[in-house]
């Protein structure tokens, strides 16, 4: 199907729908959308980098990194 074809197929679903929540969700998604067009290149590359960290289990728990940040406030 080509963009046109799924566009047009869109905005014929969207306007038969009544519900407000399921338009309010539409709107969230196109939103969102919007933002992540808006990112840098290099903010883009961070989190995806930030993706592959956390699936190779790179991460560090909130618990961890709150005394970390205690103990770094407390060196100050």
């Amino acid at each position: 199907m080509g963009a046109r074809k799924l566009k047009a197929d869109l905005i014929d679903r969207i306007s038969n729908i009544d519900d407000e929540i399921v338009l309010g969700k539409v709107k969230a998604l196109l939103e969102l959308q919007d933002f992540h067009l808006n990112l840098s290149e290099e903010l883009l590359a961070e989190l995806e980098q930030a993706r592959i960290s956390v699936k190779k289990g790179e991460v560090i728990s909130q618990e961890r990194m709150d005394k970390n940040v205690q103990q770094w406030l407390s060196e100050k």
